[in-house]
């Protein structure tokens, strides 16, 4: 249908919505299909299409649209990392653009390099939270995108992986002078016991407790 649509030279244009919804289209089919990967390809190629045939910019709706894809697909770290490379080419990523592209590297195993980008959004938040009021700033952070860590850090083979896990939960039960952490919920700590009960510690029951 937008072949359709640009192939017209009169009447009807494709607009940014047109575009950012055909990619949402291609995100939800790469999470359904064998062919995830390519459904993601085809999302990431519309965005050269809505410049490069109709002059039309991508908004933040259209780049996360694509990270949704890629991050849907079972491509692995390779899939994860190529989120990341479109995450560092957007000129205002959002939190839901960096949410993503944590997921991704969750789902792929990817641990350290969630937890890498964790920290940079922590970073933003407080480069943001001193040029507006604590009001604004009280949510920066989702506890989803923490749970995301958490749950990378659970399926984690490193030794200390659980401890990782642990000290994430009990920085946010301390909270931050700094900036403003989002409670844990049960989610957190369920990931956290389920990264203590697959560690090699020999003292993880007595962490659990």
């Amino acid at each position: 249908l937008l072949d359709r649509i640009e192939g017209q030279s009169y009447r009807i244009k494709p607009d940014r919505i047109s575009y950012s919804t055909t990619i949402a289209a291609f995100a939800n089919a790469a999470q359904t299909c064998e062919s995830g990967i390519l459904m993601a390809q085809k999302a990431d190629a519309l965005i050269s299409r809505m410049r490069d045939r109709m002059g039309v910019e991508p908004d933040d709706y259209s780049f996360n649209g694509v990270l949704l894809a890629w991050s849907r697909t079972s491509g692995g770290m390779s899939s994860a990392r190529h989120c990341e490379s479109i995450l560092r080419s957007m000129r205002n990523p959002t939190n839901v653009s960096w949410s993503t592209v944590i997921n991704a590297y969750t789902h792929a195993g990817g641990a350290l390099e969630a937890a890498g980008l964790l920290k940079e959004m922590e970073d933003r938040a407080r480069d943001s939270a001193r040029h507006q009021s604590s009001k604004h700033a009280s949510n920066t952070l989702s506890i989803v995108v923490y749970n995301n860590v958490i749950h990378a850090w659970s399926r984690n083979a490193d030794p200390d992986a659980s401890k990782y896990a642990e000290a994430i939960l009990k920085r946010l039960e301390s909270g931050s002078s700094s900036l403003n952490l989002p409670k844990p919920d049960v989610v957190s700590y369920r990931l956290v016991l389920n990264a203590i009960e697959h560690s090699k510690d020999p003292n993880k029951a007595e962490r659990a407790r």
